[in-house]
């Protein structure tokens, strides 16, 4: 069966295949063995989020997401432990040694999975699910219908993260990181 995607599917997930790709160029030049750390300048650490805990919290959204919209999520289920690590309202903690957190190798390819298992599932979605009310009574007054969700969930909330690994990376001496349009 072939899966025909609908205008409105196609405007949601050609910016997601982006930002996606922009997740892994933020990547370039990081160090794993300091990516869950903070910045110090001089002898202050500046406390904010690192990369580790960055690509952790926002790896379990599509999961978050797509079962909120009544899709399967069976492929994408969240690694034990990530969501105590990553929810909402979890403290990013300076962790040099990794006593805290899973290897960042573990998590991006979760992050990856995750994001490009949502952008296939959103793809073939009709119509009539994307602008579907939320089903969730408490998110519902938040997001309204699913499409609300998704751009939120997928858009908003991954770039204000992504201005975080932005100000990270040049605490760290790395430089620019966007990919070319």
């Amino acid at each position: 069966m072939t899966t025909t995607t609908t205008p409105l599917a196609e405007l949601l997930t050609h910016n997601l295949a982006r930002i996606i790709e922009l997740g892994k160029a933020m990547l370039n030049g990081v160090d794993t063995k300091t990516c869950s750390t903070f910045p110090t300048f001089g002898d202050t650490v500046i406390n904010t989020n690192h990369p580790v805990f960055i690509y952790g919290h926002l790896s379990i959204y599509p999961a978050f997401l797509l079962q909120m919209m009544g899709q399967d999520i069976s492929e994408i289920e969240v690694p034990a432990g990530y969501e105590d690590l990553f929810k909402h309202g979890a403290e990013c903690v300076n962790d040099p040694d990794w006593n805290t957190y899973p290897p960042m190798e573990e998590v991006v390819a979760y992050f990856i999975k995750a994001h490009e298992y949502a952008l296939g599932v959103i793809r073939a979605l009709p119509d009539s699910v994307i602008t579907d009310v939320v089903a969730d009574e408490e998110r519902k007054e938040f997001f309204g219908n699913n499409a609300n969700a998704i751009t939120f969930m997928l858009y908003g909330h991954y770039m204000f993260h992504m201005g975080q690994m932005s100000a990270w990376r040049r605490c760290m001496g790395l430089g620019h990181a966007m990919p070319q349009a």
